[in-house]
């Protein structure tokens, strides 16, 4: 290696090339975020966060709105179910009014289920117990009747031998909640006043 080293002569020295001036002024590469573009950040996370929370609030109000809704359109359905079957054993009627349906049952007589305008609220009473509250804080309640003819009648039945030719009494329960209006309705046929014949019918 002595000799090489003596022919070839001393080895050059490695020149550097000049440092660029734009490589001087580059900026570092791991620079932060600035303040500005925090603040930025920070409000478009808060105008989002903000929106998702109206939208789930918006969401949570049409889920309640509708459960309340459900609700009392069972509780209406179940009330006009209990009015259905007492009625449908109806075998003589002994007032038939737009609020009022009083009438015998084989069982028991005086069953009578009425409703208060002023109080909202639908009671059922007969003879052999004191007066219940079925429903409450209604908006209407209406008991329309249909005689052996078919044809509708809205009002009150005189009495006597008029009662007899009822054939059927449809009943409608309204409420209104939130601005909505929730109306169930029920037609009751009167099986056991079918085979009766009123000298009546047809003139009510």
């Amino acid at each position: 290696r002595g000799w090489t080293s003596k022919l070839l002569g001393p080895r050059p020295e490695r020149v550097r090339p000049p440092m660029s001036p734009f490589r001087r002024c580059a900026p570092p590469t791991n620079a932060g975020v600035s303040l500005l573009e925090l603040l930025l950040a920070i409000s478009l996370i808060g105008l989002f966060l903000g929106a998702m929370q109206e939208s789930l609030i918006t969401g949570l109000r049409a889920v309640s709105s509708a459960d309340r809704r459900e609700e009392i359109r069972q509780q209406l359905t179940s009330a006009l179910e209990r009015f259905a079957r007492d009625a449908s054993h109806a075998s003589n009627v002994d007032r038939a009014r737009t609020d009022e349906f009083q009438f015998d049952a084989p069982s028991v007589n005086n069953v009578e289920y009425a409703y208060d305008s002023g109080t909202g609220a639908l009671t059922r009473d007969d003879a052999n117990s004191s007066s219940m509250t079925i429903l409450r804080n209604l908006t209407a309640f209406d008991f329309d009747y249909v005689d052996c003819q078919g044809a509708l009648y809205t009002g009150t039945v005189s009495g006597g031998s008029t009662e007899d030719s009822l054939r059927v009494v449809q009943v409608v329960a309204t409420v209104t909640r939130d601005q909505e209006t929730i109306a169930v309705a029920q037609a009751v046929p009167l099986r056991n006043m079918l085979g009766q014949t009123a000298s009546t019918c047809g003139t009510l």
